[in-house]
């Protein structure tokens, strides 16, 4: 197995990364009809896939995990504060804010507002950032996995993951069922843990790649994803899709990390390793600009904008994430040549 702190990139999990984060603008911003269903249900292995890679490298041979959770830690929570800020001055230019000053004194004094805010994510409250519960979700998850590590109870840990995914699989079906939102099956216990504690399992356990025969994972690849597109189509009285999806990312992130050297896509490896998480952030505010801008052009309900725009937002959320982390590349560049 390779050592996955040994600063061996796994080429697999960068170009995974890469789909992922195309996977997600997939999901919030649909093609028409029912391609739109099957790319968006496809798409939906994204952010376990984020989840499993964040877990699978936290794990360390060499005792050194803290350091490395509490450094993951302290990044992802200042870019979710930039994250935060960004949407809400973007909030506020766009001038889709609803709330006065006092309104916004009056929510937070009730507790279901910061429960929903900081349990759930639930940053629509205030302001067009609901994909930001990823953030929060991981940092909780982060916590956990400290704790774990702290007090050494990986063995109670891992023997909790199957119970964890057959809460996160009942969960999502009743959610789904009765039409309940959406954060209460998306959140850090739900989601976040059980997917980030199996990607640690799976680094720490060494004989698990050997076990997984590839036509094994190729079959349960097409098979879970088949079951969760048919569940979604056929618009069952119950919601069975979880199942299916987590069969299959599952299947397809074993089958990654079977062969970390086997390079697919150059492109793709790039954008997963460097790019993918701008294009995170940003894509909802590109996609709400592309469709004022198509507004304004009077295009927005034509055949030809509404198959294109899933692709326009890919392309300049790329382009913007490229241009984002240029522009970092040199602040910090300067900042080091003045301290030095």
């Amino acid at each position: 197995m390779v050592n996955v702190m040994s600063g061996n990139r796994n080429f697999m999990l960068d170009f995974l990364k890469g789909i992922a984060c195309i996977g997600v603008v997939f999901i919030h911003v649909r093609f028409p009809k029912e391609i739109g269903i099957i790319v968006e249900v496809l798409s939906r292995f994204a952010v376990p896939i984020f989840f499993m890679i964040s877990g699978y490298f936290a794990y360390s041979e060499h005792g050194n995990i803290q350091n490395v959770i509490i450094k993951r830690m302290k990044r992802i929570f200042m870019i979710m504060v930039y994250a935060l800020i960004l949407y809400m001055l973007f909030t506020l230019m766009v001038g889709t804010y609803e709330h006065s000053l006092g309104d916004v004194i009056h929510l937070l004094s009730y507790i279901s507002v910061w429960i929903k805010m900081l349990i759930f994510g639930d940053f629509d409250i205030f302001f067009l950032a609901s994909h930001l519960w990823f953030l929060l979700a991981l940092l909780y998850a982060y916590l956990v996995l400290y704790i774990i590590d702290r007090r050494n109870l990986y063995k109670l840990a891992y023997k909790c993951i199957p119970f964890l995914f057959a809460l996160r699989v009942m969960v999502c079906i009743i959610s789904e069922t009765y039409d309940v939102t959406w954060h209460i099956r998306s959140n850090f216990f739900i989601f976040a843990l059980p997917y980030l504690l199996l990607g640690n399992y799976i680094a720490h356990d060494n004989k698990m790649q050997r076990r997984c025969r590839n036509n094994i994972l190729f079959i349960l690849i097409i098979c879970g994803a088949v079951f969760s597109v048919v569940c979604v189509l056929a618009d069952w009285k119950v919601k069975f899709a979880e199942i299916g999806t987590s069969v299959y990312c599952i299947a397809l992130f074993l089958l990654a990390i079977k062969y970390p050297h086997k390079s697919i896509s150059r492109k793709m490896e790039i954008l997963g390793n460097t790019y993918s998480l701008y294009v995170y952030i940003v894509h909802n505010i590109v996609s709400f600009i592309i469709d004022s801008i198509s507004a304004i052009m009077a295009i927005n309900n034509t055949t030809w904008y509404l198959w294109s725009k899933p692709i326009l937002v890919v392309l300049v959320s790329i382009s913007v994430g490229v241009v984002w982390h240029k522009c970092l590349c040199l602040f910090h560049i300067k900042f080091y040549e003045r301290k030095n």
